[in-house]
């Protein structure tokens, strides 16, 4: 597993554990990554910050339902494209009536 990958995984660790936990594991893998010689992973690991509890909660959302989220993901794009045409729309119907 390269660097890249050990940190991406020990965030998904730390990130989808609890709150009160997070500091002291971030400490115990920084401190394991030291002891293991990998000073570069365990600078990247020492920067992972806190979540907020609300960055917290949607994380934990997201982790437990993927469908749902994708689903409202898929849903806000329809609604930003039919907004991002209605615009548009609006525009040139503005403009044709200002060139008049």
């Amino acid at each position: 597993m390269g660097a890249d990958e050990r940190l991406l995984s020990l965030a998904g660790e730390l990130y989808g554990g609890l709150p009160a936990d997070f500091t002291p594991e971030r400490t115990a893998a920084e401190k394991a990554a030291k002891a293991d010689g990998d000073k570069e992973l365990a600078a990247a690991v020492k920067l992972l910050k806190k979540p907020s509890v609300g960055a917290w909660a949607v994380n934990l959302l997201v982790r437990r339902e993927t469908e749902q989220i994708d689903q409202v993901l898929t849903l806000a794009e329809s609604l930003r494209a039919a907004a991002e045409a209605r615009r548009d729309s609006a525009n040139v119907s503005t403009w044709s009536i200002c060139s008049v």
